[in-house]
C-alpha cells in the first residue's frame, strides 16, 4: 500500500469508519430483502410442491431416502456435489458433458444417482430441498421477523418453466457449477442461431416471439455464466422476472405473503385432507397459535392488521386457496 494512501486511511475518525460499515451493511441487507421480494413466487411455488409431494408422495420421498443414503459419502452442507452427480446423469442421459467423473461412482452408487435424478425430473426440486421443508409456523416467524420470504432453494431443471426458475436463481446468486476448460472453450465458441417459424395469420405468433426472446435470452446467460459467474445486479433479476412471465405464470403479488402464511398454518391444523373447511377455521381460532398471532401486526399496510379483525369468510377463502394451490403445485391469485 502507498504510503501516502495509508496516511490518508489513518487519518479517518474512527466514527467514520464505523457509520461507513454501518450504513454498508444495512445496504447489503436492504439489498437481499429485495431479492427476497422479487423471488417469493418461487418461494411459495416451492413450498406448495413440497407440501403437495409430502401429502400425496410420500413414498417417493422415503424410497428417495434410500438412495441418498447410499450416496452418504458426497452428502455436503450446501448439496453441492450431490447436485453436480444428479446433473451428471441428467447430461449422460441426453449425451451432454458435464465436469463430474460419473465413472468413479460405484454401480449402487450410479444406481442411486439415477433415482435421485428420477425424483427432481418428476418434481423439479432436488429431494433434500422437498425433505427438508420448514414448517409454517417458521416461516410465518421468518416473514414477521424479515418482513419478506426467505430465499427459495435451488429449482432442478426438468421444464421450461423451472429452466426460468433456475436462471433467476443464477442470475441473483452467481454460477453455481463450474465446468471443465473444454466445456467452457466450447461455450465460448458456440454460435448460436436462434429460429422462429411463422406462418401467415398466425394467432399465436407474438407469444411465439416472446418465448424465443426469453429462450434465447436464458441460453446467453447460461453461456456467460461459464465464463462470468457472477452474481448480476438486483435491477437485472428484476427485469428478467419480468421478461419470464410468458413461461412463469404465478399468480402472485407481494401483499399476499401474509395471507398464504396464514392459509399454510390452517392447512397444517386440518385433522385431515377430507375435514371441513368451516370446522378448520373455526379450531383455528382456538388455537395457542392463533393467540400469539393475535398480538402481532401482521398485515402492516391495512387498516387492520391484526388477524383478530379478519372474519371467518376471509380465512376460509385463503384455506381453501392454500389447499388448490397445494394441490395443483401452483401459486394462484389469494384474494
Amino acid at each position: 500500500m502507498p504510503k501516502n494512501f495509508k496516511k490518508v486511511l489513518e487519518a479517518i475518525p474512527e466514527e467514520d469508519v464505523a457509520n461507513y460499515r454501518m450504513n454498508n451493511k444495512k445496504f447489503k441487507i436492504s439489498e437481499e430483502i429485495e431479492v427476497r421480494n422479487l423471488l417469493a413466487g418461487d418461494y411459495w411455488k416451492y413450498v406448495y410442491t413440497a407440501k403437495c409431494i409430502h401429502k400425496n408422495y410420500s413414498d417417493w420421498i422415503s424410497h428417495s431416502k434410500d438412495s441418498l443414503d447410499i450416496l452418504s459419502n458426497y452428502i455436503e452442507e450446501d448439496s453441492y456435489t450431490l447436485r453436480c452427480i444428479i446433473n451428471a446423469v441428467a447430461c449422460k442421459i441426453h449425451d451432454g458433458k458435464s465436469s463430474f467423473p460419473l465413472e468413479n461412482l460405484s454401480v449402487d452408487e450410479f444406481q442411486a444417482a439415477i433415482k435421485l435424478y428420477v425424483f427432481s425430473i418428476r418434481f423439479g426440486y432436488y429431494l433434500w430441498d422437498i425433505d427438508n421443508i420448514c414448517t409454517s409456523v417458521d416461516i410465518i416467524n421468518f416473514f414477521i421477523k424479515n418482513n419478506s420470504m426467505p430465499l427459495p432453494p435451488l429449482p432442478f431443471c426438468n421444464n421450461q418453466e423451472q429452466r426460468a426458475r433456475v436462471t433467476t436463481y443464477r442470475l441473483f446468486s452467481g454460477s453455481i457449477f463450474t465446468g471443465g476448460e473444454s466445456y467452457v472453450e466450447e461455450m465460448k465458441n458456440k454460435d448460436f442461431h436462434p429460429q422462429v417459424s411463422y406462418k401467415y395469420h398466425d394467432d399465436n405468433f407474438e407469444n411465439k416471439i416472446k418465448f424465443f426472446q426469453l429462450d434465447y435470452e436464458m441460453t446467453c446467460f447460461a453461456v456467460e455464466q461459464t465464463v462470468d459467474g457472477e452474481p448480476r445486479p438486483t435491477s437485472k433479476v428484476a427485469e428478467f422476472i419480468r421478461m419470464r412471465k410468458c413461461l412463469v405464470q404465478d399468480e402472485f403479488h407481494s401483499n399476499s405473503n401474509a395471507a398464504r402464511c396464514i392459509g399454510l398454518l390452517m392447512y397444517d391444523t386440518m385433522a385431515s385432507p377430507e375435514e371441513n373447511i368451516e370446522t378448520t377455521v373455526k379450531n383455528f381460532r382456538f388455537t395457542e397459535t392463533y393467540s400469539k398471532l393475535d398480538n402481532i401486526r401482521i398485515f402492516k399496510k391495512s387498516n387492520n392488521p391484526f388477524i383478530s379483525d379478519k372474519d371467518n369468510l376471509t380465512l376460509k377463502r385463503w384455506l381453501k386457496t392454500t389447499k388448490e394451490c397445494i394441490e395443483k403445485m401452483s401459486v394462484l391469485t389469494v384474494k
